[in-house]
């Protein structure tokens, strides 16, 4: 009986790599990186670590997106000094692709929270994706959505972060995690897109262009 669960045990992984391998590969530049370089002064790294310090939420599990304070003046009903802070969870030491958190202050003390923190993911850390596969799907994707930008990309550089994305965030459910890929220009945040990591399917695509 071991015999057979070994056998069934190897067609199957058999399979799995003999799908990822259908999949294009692109031989041009791209890198895997651990994080995303969001340009955080170390001033305001400071400042948000100490905010969610004095609020008692965690923050060895995060990495900081975005930072912002602002003073509105004593003379108006809503005085005070507003801080918002951005964060993506690290699970695994990998980050949560989907979306981040959002906490906000006023006068050092949380007001709202929007996002979610998750708990565990029973997911491992390996990927089964190639980097040039990656590329190869990036590249038809901005195609699909732009193929003069997709012809000029062809020639540049690719970053790729490997991670975890619920395909539940948008909705009021479960969260439903799977391992994924962020893959955006090395030296541009847009356009930006995430695939499933094995299938190689597209679960988002963003242009970085906002309509009116």
């Amino acid at each position: 009986m071991k015999k057979i669960y070994l056998i069934a045990f190897i067609a199957l992984a058999f399979a799995s790599c003999k799908k990822n391998d259908q999949l294009p590969g692109d031989g041009g530049c791209i890198t895997r990186i651990k994080r995303q370089n969001f340009n955080i002064k170390s001033s305001d790294s400071v400042s948000a670590i100490q905010l969610l310090k004095q609020n008692n939420i965690p923050y060895n599990d995060i990495q900081l997106e975005y930072f912002s304070s602002y003073d509105v003046p004593t003379s108006d009903v809503n005085a005070g000094t507003y801080q918002s802070v951005f964060v993506i969870q690290q699970i695994n030491g990998l980050p949560v692709l989907s979306g981040e958190i959002w906490y906000q202050f006023k006068n050092n003390v949380l007001q709202a929270t929007s996002g979610v923190r998750y708990g565990a993911i029973n997911l491992s850390t390996s990927s089964a994706l190639q980097l040039t596969q990656l590329r190869a799907a990036y590249i038809a994707e901005v195609n699909k959505h732009n193929s003069t930008l997709a012809t000029g990309l062809k020639d540049s550089c690719l970053v790729a972060q490997f991670g975890y994305y619920d395909l539940n965030d948008n909705v009021n459910s479960t969260p439903n995690f799977v391992k994924a890929w962020w893959v955006a220009p090395k030296n541009a945040s847009y356009p930006q897109a995430v695939f499933q990591d094995g299938s190689g399917k597209t679960i988002n695509y963003n242009s970085g262009i906002i309509l009116f």
